[in-house]
């Protein structure tokens, strides 16, 4: 890697570091103000859901650059599975969205999205093992996204949703890992 290389990945590594510690104490904040919302469910929920759905449009675009920039067949078509169930699971939050009267999050790019999908293209230039450690490090920031909304008081008809997709994020995560793990990758 050429030293002008280095300091762009550094530099990005330091802004998504500082991106996630934000978006992790933060939150995402809610789209609208919740008035229809059926009174079996709280805020917080709403709040959750809408975040989660962010959260996997984020992915959806994250997983577009990863599989533009791997080169490993096998991982490409691996990558392209994730991003058809992130795509499924956008669909489904939605729809549970509509049915609670929320409104759906936009798939417009924030400044976190941004940053990760320029965070997997540098990264890509240090070959595959860089897209997959990007590509960890979002799927870290994706279950943590899940954990903590499976820490709040779920109805039981959002909680299977939820584990589901938190539990599906560790074989994501193993997945990764494994592969980082190979010398050839």
């Amino acid at each position: 890697m050429q030293a002008n290389q280095f300091v762009a990945l550094s530099f990005l590594t330091a802004l998504v570091s500082l991106s996630v510690i934000n978006s992790s104490q933060e939150a995402f904040q809610p789209i609208h103000s919740i008035s229809s919302i059926d009174h079996t469910i709280k805020d917080k929920t709403a709040e959750d859901l809408q975040a989660l759905v962010k959260c996997e449009m984020d992915s959806s675009l994250i997983l577009s650059q990863a599989i533009k920039s791997v080169k490993n067949h096998a991982v490409k078509q691996q990558l392209l599975e994730f991003k058809h169930g992130c795509e499924l699971r956008i669909k489904e939050l939605e729809v549970l969205l509509d049915k609670l009267g929320l409104n759906i999050p936009s798939r417009t790019k924030d400044a976190t999205s941004y940053l990760m999908q320029g965070f997997v293209a540098v990264r890509g230039l240090t070959g595959d093992k860089g897209v997959l450690k990007a590509l960890r490090l979002n799927e870290k920031i994706v279950l943590n996204i899940y954990g903590r909304a499976l820490e709040n008081d779920l109805p039981d008809n959002i909680r299977p949703i939820i584990q589901s997709v938190y539990d599906n994020t560790k074989r994501h995560i193993q997945y990764v890992e494994d592969k980082l793990n190979i010398k050839a990758v």
